[in-house]
């Protein structure tokens, strides 16, 4: 019938801040060790630099997308709970599924670019 049947406390709404926080804490202290991550070729003294530069660019840029859509998210369930309408509609998922992909796409070609340049 599209009535709630349960509300929820006022603190609920500081659990999606609480946990992107941890999220933000856990992404930014694996950025200060790119050596501990899973790479795609062989890393070596001569291309360590650039392919740890990659990863940790790719890791700031998803923590980036996921702390935007997370902020907008909570932005919109106090608007939403003030009055009684969402301002994010059903396509946000998508664009959020879409921006979180694009990046590891993007870091995927250039490890292949850069292993390419190094075979030939």
């Amino acid at each position: 019938s599209g009535q709630p049947d349960n509300y929820g406390s006022k603190w609920i709404v500081f659990i999606l801040p609480a946990i992107i926080t941890v999220v933000y804490a856990g992404l930014s202290i694996l950025c200060k060790y790119p050596h501990i991550f899973n790479y795609p070729q062989k890393i070596t003294v001569e291309n360590a630099k650039e392919q740890y530069t990659i990863a940790t660019r790719l890791i700031r840029v998803i923590l980036l997308i996921v702390v935007i859509f997370s902020l907008a998210m909570v932005f919109d369930s106090i608007y939403a709970a003030k009055s009684n309408y969402s301002m994010l509609k059903w396509w946000v998922i998508p664009i959020f599924m879409f921006s979180m992909i694009l990046p590891i796409v993007i870091s995927v070609l250039m490890f292949k670019n850069k292993k390419e340049k190094v075979s030939s």
